[in-house]
């Protein structure tokens, strides 16, 4: 039992505890203390005591090391707190200090952010952490009343002055990534106001870091609607900074292994690899015929991808999306792409599409030889299956045909081919199921039986041909208790494209915008819930 605890966590291996403890305001000789304690052999180790804050916690994979920032020096009252990282392993007396403002490398005029949780690399060879500007102290010679409030605005600042004051606590506490070697007393500077976002690769065993920034493209945001992103590849070991893209219209990732940034352009409307190693740039879907974005994109802006599956393991394939299947890329583009879907089953001449769902958190990499589970949608009868993949000639395949339901996310056991998921439609409400292998559904739930006792109702596809010659479509619901020789009052509802939605099940709760359609049915409404499409001036 521990008394007077303000904070407390475990590692990711349930090896040990960490304790914070306050204070006792009765007695004078109290003092607020870090501790650990090991669950194996039950020996409790003080690592800091007598300090005015500790936070942002942090264990390596093993629960060996331990980092958080912490200042112990500065009054209660203090205008100006410099909090330092402080470090701790197994053997020692009590928590070093690793890093503050004077340590070599650190920037002049910054010091440790004390905003920024410090992380190991999965391999505990680095320790990343935040840095900050210094901030100047608090004037407190002016009384609150004798401020100027103004705002001064000009046309060439970053952001307009309401996104300013929006983002301004944000912006006070925004930290800059750093990185040490746990021993060393040297601190290497990645991240910097033209360097914002840092990204660790390889789960931060990689010699190189991601950098992004929309620095010096900001104002364009205000006509342009996002802004355009400048990456680069930094070295962990010098802080060295390598040009990958400038002002693209695109996301950047690395890839697992941390071989590659990638990305697809918006505009020029395929995927990119840059090996890190070579400085070489590949288009690696060119040779991809089919569009790799939303087709149906209705809206002026560019089309989205419709995304990535995946990496193989140690960066050899990437796995991209279109409408109905999976294609896998090399990132050199020294091969030709291919599908991955049995070309038996057709996946764009029948409209079905396939999408990979993971089932394991720590999953870093694909492999399609495996059974994999994907979510298999029909896009004309709007039916769907969760649906485990069989490899097959250098293909994937599938067994279950979709079903009239909606399939939520499924769970799956951490050493068998067992899953658990939630299955509804229209008629009935999400209930649990467990299933083998994907074969042997059976029911875990009926959390919903009062809905017996209620005029529900049915959902239908309805299609027609529209003023512009296309085929539309959109669904009707109707009462339970339709009657087709009356005549019954009908709402139209339409945002978008709904029909996709046919067999989701809608609980009659409130809601913020859209019209609660089963509400409305039980009560003898007929609803007609159209697609949409935009054109161009009529949105």
């Amino acid at each position: 039992s521990f008394k007077l605890v303000s904070e407390f966590y475990f590692d990711k291996k349930g090896t040990k505890l960490l304790i914070e403890t306050s204070k006792n305001s009765k007695d004078s000789n109290s003092k607020a203390l870090v501790l650990i304690y090991n669950l194996a052999s039950e020996k409790l180790d003080t690592v800091m005591k007598a300090f005015g804050d500790a936070k942002n916690f942090s264990f390596d994979e093993e629960g060996k090391q331990l980092a958080f920032v912490a200042e112990r020096d500065s009054s209660a009252k203090a205008l100006q707190k410099f909090y330092k990282l402080w470090y701790y392993t197994g053997g020692q007396d009590s928590a070093k200090i690793a890093a503050e403002k004077n340590t070599v490398g650190m920037q002049i005029g910054y010091t440790i952010s004390e905003n920024a949780t410090p992380r190991f690399s999965k391999d505990g060879k680095k320790l990343f952490f935040g840095t900050a500007p210094i901030k100047a102290p608090k004037d407190t010679t002016l009384v609150d009343f004798e401020l100027a409030r103004l705002d001064v605005w000009h046309y060439n600042d970053d952001y307009l002055q309401p996104q300013q004051l929006r983002q301004l606590d944000a912006e006070l506490k925004r930290s800059y990534t750093a990185v040490i070697n746990p021993g060393e007393n040297k601190v290497v500077q990645l991240g910097a106001e033209d360097a914002e976002r840092i990204t660790l690769v390889n789960e931060g065993n990689a010699d190189w870091v991601l950098a992004e920034t929309n620095k010096g493209n900001r104002k364009q945001m205000q006509w342009e609607g996002r802004t355009r992103i400048s990456a680069y590849a930094i070295n962990t070991d010098n802080g060295a900074k390598k040009l990958v893209l400038a002002n693209a219209i695109a996301n950047f990732n690395a890839s697992p292994g941390g071989k590659y940034v990638y990305w697809y352009d918006d505009v020029k409307r395929n995927y990119f690899t840059y090996d890190v190693a070579t400085g070489i740039t590949k288009n690696v879907t060119e040779k991809i015929k089919l569009p790799l974005y939303d087709e149906d994109n209705d809206v002026p802006d560019y089309p989205g991808a419709y995304g990535v599956m995946g990496w193989s393991a140690w960066d050899k394939n990437l796995y991209v999306y279109d409408r109905y299947e999976v294609w896998n890329v090399n990132p050199d583009a020294a091969e030709m792409p291919v599908t991955i879907i049995d070309p038996a089953k057709m996946p764009r001449k029948n409209k079905v599409t396939y999408r990979y769902i993971s089932t394991n958190r720590e999953e870093r990499f694909v492999n399609t030889t495996d059974p994999m589970v994907f979510r298999v949608f029909d896009n004309i009868a709007k039916t769907s299956v969760l649906d485990v993949s069989l490899a097959k000639n250098n293909f994937i395949s599938f067994n279950n045909k979709p079903e009239k339901y909606v399939f939520g996310f499924p769970v799956k056991a951490k050493n068998a081919e067992a899953f658990i998921y939630t299955k509804e439609n229209y008629t009935t409400s999400p209930n649990l199921y467990y299933d083998n292998k994907m074969t042997d559904a059976v029911l875990l739930s009926d959390i919903n039986p009062q809905q017996k006792e209620y005029n529900w109702g049915t959902a239908e596809l309805f299609k027609w041909k529209a003023y512009n010659g296309k085929e539309s479509e959109g669904i009707i619901y109707k009462p339970e208790n339709f009657d087709p020789k009356k005549k019954y009052p009908m709402i139209s509802y339409f945002y978008e494209k709904l029909s996709d939605g046919l067999y989701s099940y809608i609980p009659p709760s409130p809601t913020p915008s859209r019209l609660n359609i089963s509400f409305f049915v039980s009560r003898g409404y007929i609803v007609f819930a159209p697609d949409i499409s935009y054109t161009t001036g009529h949105p």
